[in-house]
């Protein structure tokens, strides 16, 4: 029997139809309580009770239990993380959207929960880590069993809820933590979150337990240490942690740390470069990549002679130290004129290009040069100086590739020509002239082919010609003047664009007009012929 608490008969009745009633009735009432939210304590345990009873019912309790919104009935949800583990994934939800409201009551029940059941609170507190939360995390932090848990969800935390004060807070109990004896695993993970949540006010800790210990919580401290700002004497030690082959468990680690200062001490280089030359491919790509802004023609021709080492990695480090060094456009620039290594022009454009404020201007000619005279061969390397140049001082270079683009069609040099002028498409440099070159050029190389077929559906060459027609480029005005063209090269240009609509129809009746009365033979007979069935004049 239910008993006498204050409550009114209604709400009497309804517990006691939980407590006794029949199943369906038992869901029903614990609905209604859901529903009455009555803030008698014995309502919290009646459905405390029945969410034990069976599966289905204990769902309906729970959420129930979540509406009541009681000391007890939070305490009642709490227990539930442990007791029914039936029901634990539905109580992780409801106390997660009550937010810190319920971190207090979830401290508490984190105290009575047997071991093995702690971990479940974790994510739950995780969710919106406040004062209430911080405790229980430095208590798990402490507990060999759920200080991986525990790390990894105050580390997840950290990027988006921690404010200086739960930074401090949680910052300085670590440090307490670490004045005692602790497993290495606790170590390890109290180590990676301090170097998460605040590296810089935790980098003397961190740097502590560097010197010495047992590997992984030395890799853990050092880990913390990334990205920060370090002065030059501890880089220096850092440095010779890394020449020391009895430390070698913690160099990859040391590596990173180094590679990823803000700033790199002045005076240091001559150790890195002692690296250079050292046995263990790993610490001689480390010094390439942190000596890349150090610049100079000695470390310009270290850089040449890992750009075709057979390990990728040493290939890209030495990329990016000559992209950066001025003194490596003269040597970068020699290698690719060289032209000897096609799988090398493309690396040496991109480090010329990166250099496009240092560029000498005598460089800019000799590379527009030699890749116009490569165009034949058609050679990596040439591509590659035309990329170069193109890209340094396009504006200037442009117009004298399409010069020379034309002289090589005058010479019927028709394959060169459409390279050259295809290249030059490819960039913001190409005008309404240079594309008019580009159609002509094709529309000659084409008419040497015997099986050409100016006519055929989706044929390139007319489309140049019918990008220029809509532009309202003076095409038969030109046509006219060029003296390569044969008439009957002219007739099948006009008869194709005689066949269509808007400005390219009135571009083919024009020249079909021009080749009537202007020329004479063959193709003036069909180009009158054309017009009569056309219905043009």
């Amino acid at each position: 029997m239910t008993p006498n608490t204050g409550m009114n008969d209604t709400v009497k009745a309804i517990v006691e139809i939980l407590e006794s009633g029949r199943p369906e009735l038992q869901v029903a009432a614990a609905q209604i309580l859901g529903e009455l939210r009555p803030k008698d304590a014995v309502v919290a345990k009646a459905l405390e009770v029945g969410a034990g009873r069976s599966h289905v019912l204990g769902r309906y309790a729970l959420e129930a239990l979540s509406k009541l919104g009681t000391l007890d009935a939070q305490r009642a949800v709490v227990r539930c993380l442990w007791q029914h583990d039936a029901l634990a994934d539905q109580a992780s939800h409801v106390l997660a959207d009550q937010g810190a409201a319920a971190h207090a009551v979830l401290a508490e029940g984190f105290d009575q929960a047997p071991a093995e059941k702690r971990a479940r609170f974790l994510p739950i507190l995780g969710r919106h880590v406040d004062k209430e939360a911080i405790p229980v995390f430095l208590q798990a932090l402490r507990t060999p069993d759920l200080a991986g848990d525990a790390g990894r969800v105050v580390i997840a935390a950290a990027a988006q809820q921690f404010g200086p004060s739960l930074q401090k807070s949680l910052r300085d109990g670590l440090i307490d933590d670490l004045e005692q004896s602790l497993p290495e695993t606790c170590l390890v993970q109290i180590l990676a979150v301090l170097g998460k949540i605040d590296p810089a006010g935790s980098r003397v800790v961190l740097q502590r337990f560097v010197a010495s210990g047992p590997a992984p919580v030395r890799i853990a401290a050092l880990r913390g240490m990334v990205g920060s700002k370090l002065a030059a004497p501890q880089v220096k030690e850092l440095l010779d942690l890394l020449e020391d082959p009895q430390q070698k468990s913690v160099h990859e680690v040391i590596r990173e740390v180094l590679t990823s200062l803000p700033e790199w001490p002045a005076g240091l280089n001559g150790l890195l470069k002692r690296l250079l030359v050292a046995r263990q491919p790993e610490q001689r790509l480390f010094a390439l990549r942190v000596l890349k802004g150090s610049g100079g023609a000695e470390m310009a021709k270290v850089a040449l002679k890992y750009l075709t080492h057979e390990d990728p990695r040493f290939r890209e480090a030495a990329a990016a130290a000559l992209a950066t060094n001025t003194a490596a456009i003269e040597p970068v620039a020699k290698l690719l004129l060289a032209g000897k290594d096609d799988g090398l022009a493309p690396v040496c454009a991109g480090i010329l290009v990166a250099h496009k404020a240092h560029f000498p201007p005598k460089l800019v000619r000799a590379f527009a040069d030699k890749s116009v005279k490569s165009m034949a061969a058609h050679s990596a390397a040439g591509d590659a100086m035309f990329d170069v140049v193109v890209q340094i001082d396009g504006a200037k270079i442009a117009p004298q590739m399409l010069a020379h683009a034309a002289r090589l069609r005058r010479s019927r040099r028709y394959a060169e020509a459409l390279h050259l002028l295809a290249k030059l498409a490819t960039t913001p440099h190409l005008d309404q002239e240079g594309r008019y070159q580009l159609a002509v050029t094709r529309l000659l190389h084409d008419m040497t082919r015997p099986a050409f077929d100016g006519g055929a559906p989706g044929n390139p060459t007319m489309g140049f010609f019918a990008v220029l027609a809509r532009e309202g480029f003076p095409l038969v005005e030109r046509l006219r003047k060029e003296s390569m063209l044969t008439p009957e090269g002219l007739l099948r240009l006009a008869i194709y664009f005689a066949g269509t609509v808007g400005p390219e129809r009135r571009f083919g009746s024009e020249l079909l007009q021009h080749l009537a009365t202007r020329v004479k033979g063959h193709a003036a007979q069909e180009a009158r012929l054309a017009l009569r069935q056309s219905g043009i004049g």
